[in-house]
């Protein structure tokens, strides 16, 4: 039992503490300087009407549907000499067309660095407003008519830049508050 306390305490030790993301998605937060407003693409809804690429949210409270030619972009542009990259890339180009919605964490299980490195690939299609936020967690693709929730979607996302002891990074939010994503860019001490 003595053993767990100090593993604890090594790892906080070698790991610095990250932000919380909740923390800089507050009404206080999302009114900063630092703050970016990202308008998202109109054309985003489109992808509700044909199969996606999503990443769910922690317990489900949203989902981030994209465009499966957006991701192949981004990965293929990675991809260069990257083996990770390219056997990801792989898989992606043999699963299309998609025949249903895919979890990018899929490929997580096919390579292991896909999990962080798909962190930032999620963060570059944010940055350009390339993701269709599904606050209402019922839709089926090809569904007519939209789905009431539609409304509670959101039209544009929120970036804030965050720095703290040991590292900084950005955390993408809605307007309301909710936290999409939080990557942490550099780790320094």
């Amino acid at each position: 039992m003595r053993l767990v306390p100090a593993a604890v305490v090594v790892f906080a030790a070698v790991f610095p503490a990250t932000a919380n993301a909740a923390d800089y998605c507050s009404k206080r937060e999302l009114r900063a300087r630092g703050t970016t407003t990202i308008m998202l693409d109109p054309a985003g809804h489109e992808v509700r009407k044909q199969f996606g690429f999503y990443l769910a949210g922690p317990f489900q409270k949203f989902v981030l549907f994209f465009k499966p030619d957006d991701v192949l972009a981004l990965v293929e542009m990675r991809a260069g000499d990257n083996r990770d990259f390219q056997e990801v890339l792989n898989a992606m180009r043999g699963d299309l067309p998609l025949e249903r919605d895919t979890d990018l964490f899929k490929y997580a299980l096919l390579n292991r660095a896909w999990n962080v490195d798909m962190q930032y690939l999620v963060a570059s299609l944010l940055d350009s407003g390339k993701v269709f936020v599904d606050l209402g967690m019922i839709h089926r693709s090809g569904a007519t008519p939209p789905d009431p929730n539609d409304a509670y979607d959101p039209i544009s996302i929120k970036r804030v830049n965050w720095e703290m002891r040991g590292a900084n990074g950005r955390t993408y939010c809605t307007d309301i508050g909710l936290t999409l994503l939080q990557v942490t860019d550099t780790i320094y001490d």
